[in-house]
């Protein structure tokens, strides 16, 4: 079979508007993207913890503690987790839209959010909460090799991604718990047991956040793989080489 698979005047190598459009460089960017917060995450959880540690030295009276240098370590952290994130979130939405987009290709006569909205819920407030995540649920669902999209519309009930839901319920967290820690700056922060609450945030929203990261990685490499599958499926099954699904 040459090439890869094509419907519609798309492939895997020169895919057209309406074919099937592989992960490609963009599925690369967005995980070396996720990978960079492994690292940034392991260090803010080590910078957060030094300055629990160091409020705790305070709160138990050491007046030789000097937090200049750990606030300092704080801003750092701040500044590369906020310049990470501006890098990843537009990268991370084109690769959402484009594997949901996919699945018009399958053979889905109809999708559950139009393509617009699926993307644009991301900054919609309380919205983002949970279209991106019924999104990613019916993507996966869709990209099921052992599904025909156009015969059938079983693959709407099959089985949802546990591993989709372990990472959207540690994005929440992250993004709940950044929010407080927000909130918080500046508020009741004047006390040692402020700056004590706020530390431990800190810590607890970064601990998420790069569980997030981590789990984002590995759906990403399965959608991908998943959706590569059932495109090689449709191409054999178009040149007579493999049995329908159900």
């Amino acid at each position: 079979m040459a090439g890869g698979a094509r419907r519609g005047g798309g492939s895997f190598e020169d895919p057209s508007p309406l074919g099937f459009v592989p992960g490609g460089g963009l599925t690369t960017a967005v995980l070396v993207l996720l990978t960079l917060w492994i690292p940034i995450g392991a260090a803010g959880i080590l910078v957060h913890g030094w300055e629990h540690s160091l409020l705790g030295r305070i709160a138990a009276g050491d007046e030789a503690v000097d937090l200049a240098a750990s606030d300092a370590r704080v801003r750092v952290v701040g500044i590369a987790k906020g310049v990470l994130l501006l890098a990843t979130a537009p990268i991370f939405i084109a690769w959402y839209r484009r594997v949901y987009r996919n699945l018009r290709w399958f053979g889905a006569a109809r999708l559950g959010e139009s393509l617009g909205w699926a993307t644009g819920s991301w900054v919609v407030p309380v919205g983002n909460y949970f279209v991106p995540y019924w999104v990613m649920q019916e993507t996966w669902r869709g990209s099921d090799p052992m599904f025909d999209l156009a015969a059938t519309d079983r693959w709407r009930t099959a089985a949802a991604s546990g591993l989709i839901r372990a990472w959207w319920f540690t994005l929440v967290c992250s993004s709940l718990l950044g929010g407080l820690v927000y909130s918080i700056v500046g508020q009741n922060t004047e006390t040692i047991d402020g700056s004590l609450w706020l530390s431990r945030i800190r810590v607890v929203s970064t601990v998420t956040l790069t569980a997030a990261a981590a789990t984002g990685i590995l759906v990403v490499r399965a959608v991908n793989r998943r959706q590569r599958e059932k495109a090689r499926g449709l191409e054999a099954r178009r040149d007579g080489d493999d049995p329908a699904p159900a």
